[in-house]
C-alpha cells in the first residue's frame, strides 16, 4: 500500500543551451597558456629559469604564514576535542 503522503516529483528534462550564470573567460581566473598569444607575450618578457623559481619560492611563502595559523587551529581543536 502507497504512502498517501508521498507526492510525485515530475522530472523536467532541460536542453543544454550553453549559457552560463557568470562570465567563464575573465582576468580572475587565471591565464590560459594554451592560448599562443599569451604564451608568445610570457616568452617576450623573458624570465629565465633563476627568476621563475625565485616568483614560485616567494609566491610560496606569502601563503605560508597562512598555512600554518590554519594548522595550527586544527592542530588546538584536534588537542582540545582529544582531551575532552
Amino acid at each position: 500500500m502507497k504512502n498517501p503522503m508521498e507526492k510525485k516529483i515530475k522530472k523536467i528534462k532541460q536542453k543544454d543551451d550553453g549559457s552560463t550564470v557568470a562570465q567563464m573567460q575573465s582576468e580572475e581566473l587565471g591565464v590560459d597558456l594554451r592560448n599562443k598569444k599569451v604564451r608568445k607575450a610570457f616568452k617576450e618578457i623573458g624570465f629565465n629559469g633563476k627568476e621563475t623559481w625565485a616568483m614560485i619560492k616567494g609566491a610560496y611563502l606569502a601563503f605560508l604564514p597562512a598555512f600554518l595559523i590554519m594548522l595550527a587551529a586544527f592542530s588546538l581543536v584536534w588537542l582540545i576535542l582529544y582531551l575532552i
